[in-house]
Protein backbone atom coordinates (compact mmCIF):
# COMPACT_ATOMS: atom_id res chain seq x y z
CA UNK A 1 0.00 0.00 0.00
CA UNK A 2 2.81 2.38 0.90
CA UNK A 3 4.51 1.75 -2.47
CA UNK A 4 1.30 2.53 -4.33
CA UNK A 5 1.00 5.88 -2.56
CA UNK A 6 4.67 6.69 -3.26
CA UNK A 7 4.26 5.72 -6.92
CA UNK A 8 1.20 7.94 -7.31
CA UNK A 9 2.97 10.86 -5.60
CA UNK A 10 6.02 10.41 -7.82
CA UNK A 11 3.86 10.33 -10.96
CA UNK A 12 2.01 13.50 -9.94
CA UNK A 13 5.32 15.18 -9.07
CA UNK A 14 6.83 14.32 -12.47
CA UNK A 15 3.74 15.49 -14.34
CA UNK A 16 3.96 18.91 -12.66
CA UNK A 17 7.41 19.51 -14.10
CA UNK A 18 6.80 19.04 -17.81
CA UNK A 19 8.86 21.11 -20.20
CA UNK A 20 7.38 24.57 -20.79
CA UNK A 21 8.65 24.47 -24.39
CA UNK A 22 5.94 21.93 -25.24
CA UNK A 23 3.12 22.68 -22.86
CA UNK A 24 -0.63 22.52 -23.09
CA UNK A 25 -3.08 24.57 -21.08
CA UNK A 26 -6.88 24.24 -21.07
CA UNK A 27 -9.00 27.41 -20.71
CA UNK A 28 -12.70 28.06 -20.09
CA UNK A 29 -13.87 31.61 -20.75
CA UNK A 30 -16.80 32.94 -18.73
CA UNK A 31 -19.64 35.09 -20.07
CA UNK A 32 -18.08 38.37 -18.77
CA UNK A 33 -14.78 37.45 -20.47
CA UNK A 34 -16.40 37.15 -23.92
CA UNK A 35 -18.95 39.97 -23.53
CA UNK A 36 -19.03 42.59 -26.28
CA UNK A 37 -19.90 46.06 -24.99
CA UNK A 38 -17.74 49.13 -25.69
CA UNK A 39 -14.65 46.99 -26.41
CA UNK A 40 -14.07 43.66 -28.09
CA UNK A 41 -13.26 40.78 -25.77
CA UNK A 42 -9.59 39.84 -25.63
CA UNK A 43 -7.77 36.79 -24.32
CA UNK A 44 -4.20 37.19 -23.03
CA UNK A 45 -1.88 34.59 -21.56
CA UNK A 46 1.78 34.80 -20.45
CA UNK A 47 3.48 31.43 -20.92
CA UNK A 48 6.80 31.01 -19.03
CA UNK A 49 9.64 29.50 -21.06
CA UNK A 50 12.62 27.43 -19.99
CA UNK A 51 16.15 28.82 -19.71
CA UNK A 52 16.97 27.92 -23.34
CA UNK A 53 14.22 30.13 -24.80
CA UNK A 54 16.65 32.01 -27.06
CA UNK A 55 17.51 29.07 -29.32
CA UNK A 56 13.93 28.10 -30.17
CA UNK A 57 11.07 29.24 -32.36
CA UNK A 58 7.63 29.00 -30.80
CA UNK A 59 4.26 28.23 -32.35
CA UNK A 60 0.89 28.44 -30.64
CA UNK A 61 -2.15 26.43 -31.70
CA UNK A 62 -5.73 26.36 -30.47
CA UNK A 63 -6.98 22.78 -30.13
CA UNK A 64 -10.29 21.34 -28.94
CA UNK A 65 -12.22 24.59 -29.47
CA UNK A 66 -15.81 24.90 -28.28
CA UNK A 67 -18.08 27.71 -29.46
CA UNK A 68 -21.42 29.29 -28.68
CA UNK A 69 -23.47 31.34 -31.13
CA UNK A 70 -23.44 35.12 -30.75
CA UNK A 71 -26.71 36.92 -30.17
CA UNK A 72 -28.01 39.40 -32.77
CA UNK A 73 -27.14 42.24 -30.37
CA UNK A 74 -23.55 40.93 -30.04
CA UNK A 75 -23.23 40.71 -33.83
CA UNK A 76 -24.43 44.31 -34.22
CA UNK A 77 -22.01 45.53 -31.53
CA UNK A 78 -19.16 43.63 -33.19
CA UNK A 79 -19.93 45.15 -36.59
CA UNK A 80 -20.13 48.61 -35.02
CA UNK A 81 -16.79 48.21 -33.16
CA UNK A 82 -14.73 46.46 -35.82
CA UNK A 83 -16.47 44.96 -38.80
CA UNK A 84 -13.29 43.11 -39.81
CA UNK A 85 -13.95 39.71 -41.34
CA UNK A 86 -13.47 36.89 -38.83
CA UNK A 87 -11.79 33.58 -39.54
CA UNK A 88 -12.79 30.06 -38.56
CA UNK A 89 -10.31 30.30 -35.67
CA UNK A 90 -9.02 33.43 -33.91
CA UNK A 91 -5.90 35.11 -35.27
CA UNK A 92 -3.22 34.54 -32.61
CA UNK A 93 -0.63 37.20 -31.84
CA UNK A 94 2.48 36.32 -29.88
CA UNK A 95 5.58 38.09 -28.62
CA UNK A 96 8.58 37.14 -26.54
CA UNK A 97 9.77 39.18 -23.57
CA UNK A 98 12.68 38.69 -21.19
CA UNK A 99 12.87 39.81 -17.59
CA UNK A 100 15.71 38.82 -15.27
CA UNK A 101 16.93 36.24 -17.81
CA UNK A 102 13.53 34.52 -17.81
CA UNK A 103 11.72 34.29 -21.16
CA UNK A 104 7.96 34.67 -21.42
CA UNK A 105 5.80 34.07 -24.48
CA UNK A 106 2.82 36.47 -24.55
CA UNK A 107 -0.19 35.09 -26.41
CA UNK A 108 -3.30 37.03 -27.32
CA UNK A 109 -6.37 36.96 -29.56
CA UNK A 110 -9.98 38.09 -29.88
CA UNK A 111 -12.16 35.02 -29.10
CA UNK A 112 -14.68 35.68 -31.89
CA UNK A 113 -15.03 33.64 -35.09
CA UNK A 114 -17.23 33.19 -38.15
CA UNK A 115 -17.82 29.49 -38.78
CA UNK A 116 -20.40 27.57 -40.74
CA UNK A 117 -22.24 30.80 -41.61
CA UNK A 118 -22.56 31.90 -37.96
CA UNK A 119 -20.85 34.42 -35.74
CA UNK A 120 -19.62 32.58 -32.65
CA UNK A 121 -17.65 33.08 -29.42
CA UNK A 122 -14.80 30.79 -28.43
CA UNK A 123 -15.59 29.72 -24.86
CA UNK A 124 -13.38 26.69 -24.23
CA UNK A 125 -10.09 25.53 -25.78
CA UNK A 126 -6.66 24.13 -25.22
CA UNK A 127 -3.56 26.16 -26.07
CA UNK A 128 -0.67 24.11 -27.37
CA UNK A 129 2.71 25.85 -27.28
CA UNK A 130 5.50 24.14 -29.21
CA UNK A 131 9.14 25.13 -29.12
CA UNK A 132 11.32 24.03 -32.02
CA UNK A 133 15.06 24.33 -31.60
CA UNK A 134 16.66 26.44 -34.34
CA UNK A 135 19.54 24.91 -36.26
CA UNK A 136 22.53 27.25 -36.58
CA UNK A 137 25.26 27.09 -39.18
CA UNK A 138 23.16 25.71 -42.03
CA UNK A 139 25.01 25.92 -45.35
CA UNK A 140 23.45 27.62 -48.34
CA UNK A 141 21.52 30.27 -46.46
CA UNK A 142 21.30 33.74 -48.00
CA UNK A 143 23.81 36.10 -46.45
CA UNK A 144 26.08 33.49 -44.83
CA UNK A 145 29.74 34.37 -45.29
CA UNK A 146 32.71 32.06 -45.25
CA UNK A 147 30.92 28.91 -46.38
CA UNK A 148 33.04 27.16 -48.99
CA UNK A 149 31.79 25.23 -51.98
CA UNK A 150 28.32 26.75 -52.28
CA UNK A 151 27.44 28.07 -55.72
CA UNK A 152 24.52 30.25 -56.72
CA UNK A 153 23.59 31.48 -53.27
CA UNK A 154 23.62 35.25 -52.81
CA UNK A 155 26.18 36.49 -50.30
CA UNK A 156 28.22 33.26 -50.27
CA UNK A 157 31.63 33.20 -51.91
CA UNK A 158 32.48 30.12 -53.93
CA UNK A 159 36.23 29.59 -53.54
CA UNK A 160 36.48 26.02 -54.82
CA UNK A 161 38.60 27.27 -57.72
CA UNK A 162 41.04 28.95 -55.30
CA UNK A 163 41.33 25.69 -53.38
CA UNK A 164 41.89 23.65 -56.59
CA UNK A 165 44.66 26.08 -57.73
CA UNK A 166 46.42 25.92 -54.37
CA UNK A 167 46.39 22.10 -54.49
CA UNK A 168 47.78 22.08 -58.04
CA UNK A 169 50.80 24.19 -56.98
CA UNK A 170 51.99 21.64 -54.41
Amino acid sequence: MRWIVLTVLFTVHCSLFTSPARAQQFFNLTAPEVRIDTLLPAFHYAHPLDEHYGDSTYTVEITYPEFIDMSDADIERYKHLSGRPLGALPEITQSLSVSRKQGTLHIGFVPLVYREGKYQKLVSFKLEVKGVKEVKGVKGVKGVKGVKGVKGVKGVKDDRNDYDKSCARK
